[in-house]
Parts: structure tokens; C-alpha cells; sequence
């Protein structure tokens, strides 16, 4: 059955790919334990990265070859192995009864079995569960872009000029629309090619210095593509959705994005304290609304982790320089030299068996044959037993006999 083939090799790669990931989610640990006192830019670029390794995986595990090892299996030169001799058959027991079925003569008692017909395929139930919750995962995420989507029709462009000057500013070459939503929704950013920034409608009572905040925020965001890494994260977890590292890499990257934007907030030059201040009032704005465009997308609404970004605002000790792009391009590199050699790691495929084409002939004979005891001996002329065969003791079953005569000839 195809679709039984398709399911079993999907299998394999999917075992290979998930014990890859485990080396991957130790890897990412590492750095993040290590990285623990630097930027939330640079931990942010580390979770980015290991999200886009783990969605690598499995292409390289289906397109690279596999590494084989050939050292375990050579010789030292100049020394040959030799072959092991078969092993001697024991002495087979007379039985004039037919042979039964599953002996070594008759064929298997579960070859044609209405269990062994009946038996599920579960590479294939497997790969059914495995389909229904991607299927489960995509729509979710489906029906938070839809929110998304939904929530942008109903909105009205933002006719304050300070908000449309200060996007003007900000140096962004793509086109940002700006947008006033009828609600009070979470203040979020969505789209890569042509990003739109969405604001609540409680924005229009805010004051200059918050509305500025808040925007400069989402401005962030869309600087440094954080749109586009959410999705791959999303992805991540409609893939691997059985994998606690997905989940875990989704929910770390919305944590140090969010910080990371922060930190892009503080060196423009907002003091801490002011806008600690006004996270904690935009929140609390929000806190009885009923528009929520997703936690995936908008961001900002996660009231669990204003504790978190507040401590990380407030704190003067920390470091807030934003990634180069020179450390971007390192951590592709190291990305890759850790990927490739993952995915040419794999289990062995084919099993390898020693067997002696000289010898089976003579096996399948030795075993096809009566036992010797129950053959008459042959006699040679003159009722002379025959000379026994080289390489064969001249002992008779019965035990030793008389030696022949030296001027015995055999013809």
C-alpha cells in the first residue's frame, strides 16, 4: 500500500527529526544560560534562530546524505580474517510423522492468519494523529490572522498628525498604514511587505508623551521583522506540536521581543520610569476589553508578563544594546554548522549479514539428508568398508576398530 510506505518512511524522519530537536533544545538552553545578564536583542536573535533550525531540521534530515562509518569495519593490512566454520548440526531424531505447520519445513502459523491480516498499521495511525493535530494547530492560527483581518476592517485611519509624522520619521522604508480601531483593542503591529499599526480607541484621550511611547513601540516591531519570526514560531508549533520545545521557542520569543522593543523605547530616550508607567495605564485600559486579535499576534495584551517587562524596564544594570547585523549573520553561521551535521546523523537503514555462499549448498544438503546412522554402510570390493573422507576421524560410531593392512590399495 502506498500510503502504508509514505506513512513508515514519514515515521523514520519524524523520529530522526524529534531525538535532532533534543540536541537543539540542549544547544539553545546553553546559550540562553549562558547569555542570561545580555540584551533581550541578542537572547531574542538566539530563540529566533533556534526557531528557524528547528524548522530546518527536517529538510536537511530528507536531502542530506547520511554519514556513514567505515573505520569499525576495515582490517589492519597484511591480516585476514578467517571464516568461522559452521557449526555442526545436532544429530536429528528419526520421526516418520509429516511435518507440522510453523516447523522448519512447514510455513509460519501467523504468515496467513486472519490476525495477522487484521493487524493495524501504525506507522499509519501515527501519521493520522500526528495530521489531525497539525490540522488542529494551523487552525488556530488561522482563526487568529482571521481575528486579525476582522479586526482591521472595522478600523479608521488615524487622522492625528503626530502619529503620522513620527512614523515619517522613523526611518522605515515600507509603508506603514496607521489605524484607529472602533475598540479598545490592544495596540499590535501585523503584515511583513506592508505592515499596518493598529491603536485602541482609548488612544485618542492619552497624552502626548504615552500615545509617543506606544507607538515608538510598535514601530519597533515592525523594524525588526518580529511579525514574520511570530509566524515561523506559529509554524514551529504546527509542525512540532507534539514538542515541548516549539512551544517552549514561541513562547520565549514573544517574551524577549517584547523586551527587546522596550529596550528600543528606552534608548530613543524615554526615562524608565515614565514608561513603566504607561505600560501599566495602557494595560489597565485594556484590562475589560473583550478584542483580542490572538496571543500569538498581538503581543501586548499578555498581562502575565508585565511583572516581567516592568522588572526588565526598571532595572538600570541591564544591557540594552540592540543586535548587529554582524551578530545576525554569526548565528546563521553557527545555526548551519550545527543543522548539517544533525541532518546527516541518521539511524542505519539496512542491516548487514555474513553469510557463506560456499557453505549454504552444502548446509541445505546436510539438512535435506537422512541422518548418517540410518544410512547402511557402503562397502568397496571384496566387502571392504570405503576410506573414510579427509579431514574426518577414521573413529566408527560403534568405537575403534582394526587398523587396515598397509598393502591394502583402494582403487
Amino acid at each position: 500500500m502506498i500510503l502504508s510506505d509514505l506513512a513508515g518512511h514519514w515515521l523514520t524522519l519524524l523520529v530522526n527529526v524529534a531525538c535532532q530537536s533534543v540536541v537543539l533544545g540542549i544547544v539553545w538552553a546553553m546559550a540562553m544560560l549562558v547569555t542570561g545578564r545580555a540584551s533581550a536583542s541578542l537572547r531574542c536573535l538566539i530563540t529566533s534562530t533556534a526557531v528557524v533550525a528547528l524548522l530546518a531540521l527536517p529538510l536537511t534530515a530528507a536531502t542530506i546524505p547520511a554519514w556513514r562509518i567505515t573505520w569499525m569495519n576495515r582490517t589492519a593490512p597484511g591480516r585476514a580474517i578467517a571464516p568461522r566454520p559452521p557449526a555442526a548440526a545436532p544429530a536429528a531424531e528419526t520421526s516418520l510423522a509429516p511435518p507440522v505447520a510453523g516447523s522448519v519445513h512447514g510455513s509460519t502459523p501467523d504468515s496467513h492468519s486472519p490476525a495477522a491480516q487484521t493487524r493495524p498499521d501504525w506507522a499509519l495511525v501515527i501519521f493520522l494523529i500526528w495530521m489531525a493535530g497539525v490540522a488542529v494547530a494551523a487552525m488556530r492560527l488561522c482563526l487568529a490572522m482571521r481575528g486579525v483581518a476582522r479586526l482591521t476592517r472595522a478600523c479608521v485611519p488615524i487622522d492625528d498628525q503626530s502619529v503620522r509624522r513620527q512614523i515619517d520619521d522613523s526611518g522605515l522604508r515600507r509603508p506603514v498604514r496607521a489605524l484607529l480601531s472602533v475598540a479598545d483593542c490592544p495596540p499590535l503591529t501585523w503584515g511583513q511587505f506592508h505592515p499596518v499599526l493598529v491603536l485602541p480607541a482609548c488612544s485618542r484621550d492619552w497624552p502626548a508623551e504615552r500615545l509617543g511611547a506606544v507607538v515608538a513601540h510598535e514601530i519597533a516591531h515592525i523594524r525588526r521583522d518580529d511579525w514574520l519570526l511570530h509566524i515561523a514560531g506559529e509554524f514551529a508549533c504546527c509542525l512540532y506540536w507534539f514538542h515541548p520545545l516549539a512551544w517552549m521557542l514561541a513562547r520565549r520569543l514573544g517574551i524577549e521581543s517584547e523586551r527587546a522593543c522596550d529596550d528600543c523605547v528606552l534608548l530613543a530616550g524615554v526615562p524608565s520610569s515614565d514608561y513603566a508607567t504607561h505600560l501599566v495605564d495602557v494595560l489597565r485600559d485594556l484590562r475589560d476589553s473583550r478584542h483580542r486579535a490572538g496571543a500569538a499576534l498581538a503581543m501586548a495584551s499578555r498581562q502575565s508578563l508585565v511583572h516581567g517587562r516592568v522588572e526588565a524596564i526598571l532595572d538600570a544594570r541591564r544591557n540594552r544594546h540592540v543586535a548587529t547585523r554582524a551578530m545576525i549573520v554569526l548565528a546563521l553561521v553557527l545555526a548551519a554548522l550545527l543543522v548539517l551535521p544533525l541532518g546527516a546523523c541518521k539511524p542505519p537503514t539496512e542491516s548487514i549479514t555474513t553469510t557463506a555462499p560456499s557453505t549454504s549448498a552444502g548446509s541445505q544438503a546436510q539438512t535435506d539428508s537422512p541422518p548418517a546412522a540410518l544410512l547402511p554402510p557402503a562397502t568397496g570390493p571384496a566387502g571392504v568398508l570405503p576410506p573414510p573422507a579427509s579431514g574426518h576421524s577414521t573413529t566408527a560410531l560403534n568405537g575403534p576398530g582394526p587398523a587396515a593392512p598397509d598393502s591394502l590399495a583402494w582403487p
